[in-house]
């Protein structure tokens, strides 16, 4: 009796040991998977894009309010984030005015997010996970950033004291 309840134990434990092992190689494999099926995705979207790090892609654009900026896409272990910096803490006088002006464009947009980063920059971004992205949805992220970030550098153009 004794030795059935031992070896039902250890086959338990072999069972949870042999599960972690391959779910655990899983993960670590969809994370490197992730960062190939992005340069597949922008490799077919037709932007010319620099992969920085095994995480970091770039494209550069040229707006029409927006002379010249880079939108930069990152990864996390199930996100991929495309954001533009629109302008810097130091080149913006954010006045209440120009406050209403950022929350109303903001809520008139349907993916992308308005907001200040970590250092007070004015950034367009728009954040999905990677499970669902296909080029069509890569392509249309991109296309919508680089659109609202030359869009909001028009709207903020009497509020920016260094005007690029």
């Amino acid at each position: 009796m004794i030795n059935k309840k031992l070896v039902m134990f250890f086959a338990a434990i072999n069972a949870i040991i042999v599960f972690c092992l391959f779910v655990g190689s899983t993960v670590v494999f969809a994370q490197d998977d992730n960062s190939a099926a992005i340069n597949k995705l922008l490799s077919q979207s037709g932007y010319p894009y620099i992969q920085k790090t095994d995480a970091i892609w770039t494209i550069d654009f040229n707006g029409k309010s927006l002379p010249k900026y880079t939108l930069i896409i990152t990864k996390t272990d199930d996100m991929v984030v495309a954001f533009v910096t629109v302008a810097e803490k130091s080149d913006m006088k954010l006045t209440s005015e120009a406050m209403y002006k950022l929350l109303r464009a903001n809520y008139n947009y349907d993916k992308v997010k308005i907001g200040l980063g970590r250092n007070d920059e004015l950034c367009v971004r728009i954040d999905q996970n990677i499970r669902v992205t296909d080029l069509t949805e890569m392509k249309d992220n991109i296309n919508q950033v680089i659109l609202a970030a030359d869009e909001l550098h028009a709207l903020l153009m009497p509020y920016l004291i260094n005007k690029k």
